[in-house]
This record gives C-alpha cells, structure tokens and sequence, in this order.
C-alpha cells in the first residue's frame, strides 16, 4: 500500500543525523581508549575518601604503600572532608590507616579493584572504632561528608 503523501525528506534526515552522531562517538571513544585512560599516559589512579571523624581528638590518615607510612592528613574532631590519595604502581600493595590502625588494605580488596579510581568512605566513632561506609567501589567524584550532625 502507498501514501498518497511521501514522508518529508527534512523527517527523514534527523535519523540519519542522529545516527552518524553515534557513529562518530563511537569512533572517538575507540581513539581514545575508551576507559577514561585517554590513550598511553602514565595518570596515576586516586582512591577519593570522604573522611569523618567523631572522636575528641584529631585523627590522622596516611597512605601506606609497601609497609612504609605515607604523608599524614589530620582531622579535626567533629569534623569531616574529602582525602584523596594517589595510589602506586602495580604490584605495591598500600593501606589507608586511621590513628596507625588500618581501615583498608589493598591486599583484602576485590581483585576487579585494582588499577581502577576508587571512592568510599570513613566513619571514626567517639570510640575510636572504624567503619567502611560506603563500602569501596570504583569511580571518581565522591562528596564530602555533610558537617551537620556530626557530634551530636
């Protein structure tokens, strides 16, 4: 069966368009890597922890890669912030410490883990205890913890 009116050419192009749009984002994705890499540079990954700390004192957190500590980052009491660390090279292994305790250990990880960026999150109760929350998943934006409420 035909129309008696034919579908209008400019109608017809916006699939065509659209189409070649994906094409050529395709192509500029397969240029580039496609893993967010951007081809051959030497970026290091960076693990990105929204800190909290509701304990009296400070707390600081270090890096530590291949048993040696890494630079300190100190935490006021009652307060929180984002930490972000430059993770080694494989085959370092590394471990974020709070207070010279360990909270994460790159060894006790998801293999699926490794040269990725990672996010999560720390809780140091008034008690001085550590929690993981948000457990640690890949990604790279990860927002500070919310001042209000912490030391209620």
């Amino acid at each position: 069966m035909t129309t008696a009116r034919p579908i209008p050419s400019a109608r017809r192009r916006g699939h065509a368009l659209a189409g070649m749009a994906f094409a050529c984002a395709l192509i500029l994705l397969a240029a580039c890597g496609g893993g967010g890499g951007g081809g051959g540079g030497d970026a290091a990954f960076k693990l990105r922890l929204a800190v909290t700390n509701e304990t009296p004192e400070t707390a600081t957190v270090t890096l530590d890669v291949d048993g040696e500590p890494g630079e300190p980052q100190t935490l006021d009491t009652c307060t929180g912030t984002t930490l972000t660390f430059e993770l080694p090279a494989d085959p370092a292994t590394w471990a974020v410490t709070v207070n010279d305790e360990i909270a994460i250990d790159s060894t006790q990880l998801d293999p699926n883990l490794i040269d990725k960026n990672l996010i999560g999150g720390i809780l140091v109760h008034d008690d001085g205890t550590i929690e993981i929350t948000p457990e640690i998943t890949p990604g790279a934006l990860i927002s500070g913890p919310a001042a209000s409420g912490i030391c209620l």
